[in-house]
């Protein structure tokens, strides 16, 4: 599994949101997947450290 950079911390409003959506789907044992913009966006620069 991929796991953002310490050093290159997630947006904390962005992490709350999916904090909560994760909470709620284990709640309700409905699998999710991040897709988008977002997703883009922490893999490129939270994970490989790349400029979006």
């Amino acid at each position: 599994m991929l796991k953002i950079n310490p050093a290159r911390p997630l947006d904390p409003i962005a992490l709350t949101i999916l904090q909560a959506v994760k909470r709620a789907t284990q709640e309700t044992n409905i699998a999710t997947m991040i897709v988008g913009a977002i997703a883009r966006d922490i893999l490129l620069t939270h994970v490989y450290g790349l400029p979006v």
